[in-house]
């Protein structure tokens, strides 16, 4: 990671994405949190299975979904699928996660996240990709920074006092 100083090439977003991403409120990451940590876990669960994957990768499937849930918003069932396996794998692994916060949750507990909230959210992790990489086509740049924020967030294991003889 740390030869990635000289790469200056880093990538533009597109300006309606980044629009639409200024007009959110200080809260948004906040509200979301739990939605975000777990859609960028899967991420990361996904690189241990597929070491093959590359940032481009995942921004084309945050695409993709954000396509797919803009279809759904409009009352049409219709996924935006990706080209490549890995993407598709990808592709299916965040879809299931996010119907799953997107299912009726019992009483007392969060509210279900909303079709356009989910929008939101792609939105926005399509621009943090894009923006935490850069133009190679192989970078994983991106990824790589989501394994450290992994490798941070995971609790330090402790060896015990096992004794072995």
């Amino acid at each position: 990671m740390a030869g990635r100083a000289y790469e200056g090439d880093s990538r533009v977003p597109d300006p309606e994405l980044a629009a639409a991403v200024q007009g959110f409120d200080k809260n948004f990451i906040y509200r979301h949190s739990p939605v975000l940590n777990r859609v960028c876990l899967a991420v990361f669960d996904e690189r241990a299975v597929s070491p093959w994957l590359v940032d481009n990768d995942v921004i084309e499937v945050f695409k993709g979904l954000a396509s797919t849930m803009k279809t759904l918003s409009s009352g049409i069932y219709y996924e935006t699928l990706p080209e490549s396996a890995i993407q598709i794998s990808l592709f299916r692994r965040l879809k299931e996660l996010l119907d799953g916060f997107m299912q009726p949750q019992p009483q007392g507990l969060e509210h279900s996240l909303k079709v356009s909230d989910a929008i939101d959210i792609l939105n926005f992790l399509t621009l943090s990709a894009t923006v935490n990489s850069n133009r190679r086509p192989r970078s994983r740049q991106y990824l790589d920074m989501l394994n450290s924020l992994a490798a941070q967030a995971a609790p330090e294991k402790r060896a015990g006092n096992l004794v072995l003889p």
